[in-house]
């Protein structure tokens, strides 16, 4: 569902309201359906939906939301053909990030928004890190990207900007997540890299236009960088480096986390030693990291002699799926239950049927089945 400029101011003017963050947001567009009907709806009526309605209810409606945040928002939309705003009514919203929690109500995108398909792998790490975790992290991403799989980071100093680097040297796909407004670069130094990665990757931020740095935004960044990719790979990071709250959130998602090791007299590895402690996958290339990953489902390499199989069992699946959704409209997770199904395994089915108009995504994550 496309929103129109002013279904679109009205998502932004509920979703960007000071204090009321995401997780209310989300549980308003639950109970009302639509940002009109929250709109409309008197505030005490809203109340009970609202984490903090006291500092909310000061801001309601308040003529300067509109001023301040959506208006920036739409013109930088129409500025140029690879600026984009995306709402959770998008059909081409990141499947992924709907499994993430809170997800991120707003996406502003700018360069090549396809590469939200593409498999991914997060590089993160130490903001401060040796010469020899820089060009680890420069030549795995490197390797990675020369091997079709897109480069996700936060674009920070250090480990994450050596990932983007590596990533742009084979001319490969990097995504970059900011803890900033989309319309800024921090730090200033990465400058001409967001220019390159804008120009053949994609730059991402849930955060209004203009938001400058701010300590508390880039541990929220780092659900959609954990929650975008396949795996979290650590590299350098001390006992309090903030990519361990990505790697913590990767877990907390269910997916797999990896870290190079390093010697035991760098502080810079004490992290990425804990983590493999704790049960991280402990790697020493690129090849380590891909291989799960050039073996599974995603790519079915060599599996000529198993695909007629396969089809005959998704057809039955596709069956059984349409079969349960009937007339409802159902989230992954309720057919994921009633299937007994991996989630992964319904989100492809899902996305496969979506392509084939079978069905469309509704608010909320949610699917119907579309009546011909």
């Amino acid at each position: 569902m496309i929103l129109s400029d002013s279904e679109l101011k009205d998502y932004l003017t509920v979703a960007f309201t000071p204090y009321l963050g995401a997780i209310s947001f989300l549980n308003l567009m639950k109970e009302f359906k639509t940002p009109d009907e929250i709109l409309k709806t008197p505030f005490e009526k809203l109340r009970p939906f609202i984490e903090k309605p006291h500092l909310v209810s000061k801001n309601w409606l308040n003529p300067d939301v509109m001023e301040k945040y959506v208006l920036p928002a739409i013109q930088w939309k129409n500025k140029n053909k690879n600026c984009h705003i995306m709402t959770l009514y998008d059909s081409d919203y990141p499947m992924a990030l709907t499994e993430v929690y809170p997800s991120p109500p707003v996406l502003f995108l700018r360069g090549n928004k396809y590469l939200l398909n593409q498999q991914k792998i997060a590089i993160v790490g130490s903001r401060n890190p040796t010469p020899q975790g820089l060009h680890i992290a420069k030549n795995t991403a490197q390797e990675i990207s020369r091997n079709g799989f897109c480069v996700i980071s936060g674009m920070a100093s250090g480990i994450d900007t050596a990932a983007h680097e590596g990533a742009l040297l084979e001319k490969g796909s990097t995504i970059a997540v900011l803890g900033t407004g989309i319309d800024l670069v921090y730090p200033k130094s990465n400058y001409e890299l967001a220019h390159q990665i804008s120009e053949i990757g994609l730059i991402i931020s849930e955060f209004p236009i203009g938001t400058k740095a701010n300590a508390i935004n880039f541990p929220i960044r780092n659900r959609i960088i954990a929650g975008l990719s396949l795996t979290t790979v650590v590299v350098e990071a001390t006992l309090k480096s903030g990519s361990l709250i990505t790697a913590r959130l990767a877990i907390d998602q269910g997916k797999d986390v990896m870290a190079f090791p390093g010697s035991i007299y760098n502080t810079q590895s004490k992290g990425s030693h804990q983590l493999i402690k704790n049960g991280a996958k402990l790697v020493e290339s690129a090849q380590e990291i891909m291989e799960d990953f050039l073996e599974s489902d995603y790519n079915n390499i060599n599996r000529d002699n198993e695909i007629d199989d396969k089809k005959t069992s998704d057809n039955e699946l596709v069956n059984k799926v349409l079969e349960i959704m009937g007339s409802q409209i159902m989230h992954p997770d309720e057919i994921s239950n009633t299937l007994h199904l991996q989630t992964e395994e319904v989100h492809s089915l899902l996305l496969m049927l979506e392509l084939e108009g079978r069905i469309q995504k509704t608010s909320g994550g949610r699917f119907q089945r579309v009546v011909f």
